[in-house]
């Protein structure tokens, strides 16, 4: 799964400047903002996996970072209002989710890359 999402992503990941100027934020949040804007840029919103995350963050021994720090994370991206999620439940078992999307807010999307992507 790695190797997918790395291949949409590219070689780069773009941090918009109030993301990178947001002093409220870590450095990781920062990071981690590039990383779903690099995995959006293709379909309009990032559903990578919160292991798949967690798998780009290493602590100081090299091991990948806790689940509940990415979620953490996600949550202050979210509360700072850089990024919105959406969860898509399975319409015959509303409790069973299908798939999490993460969106970069519209402010931080050009005019032309909305174009024909909805609910971005």
């Amino acid at each position: 799964m790695d190797e997918q999402f790395d291949k949409q992503m590219g070689y780069y990941c773009v941090i918009a400047a109030p993301v990178a100027h947001d002093n409220d934020l870590s450095s990781d949040e920062k990071v981690l903002f590039g990383y779903i804007s690099g995995l959006a840029n293709k379909e309009g919103y990032c559903y990578a996996s919160n292991e798949y995350f967690a798998s780009k963050f290493k602590n100081k021994k090299g091991e990948p970072k806790d689940k509940t720090t990415i979620i953490r994370w996600i949550n202050h991206l979210e509360e700072r209002q850089h990024i919105r999620r959406e969860i898509i439940y399975h319409k015959d078992n509303p409790n069973q989710v299908i798939q999490r999307r993460i969106y970069i807010v519209d402010r931080f999307v050009p005019r032309m890359a909305l174009e024909g992507v909805t609910n971005a």
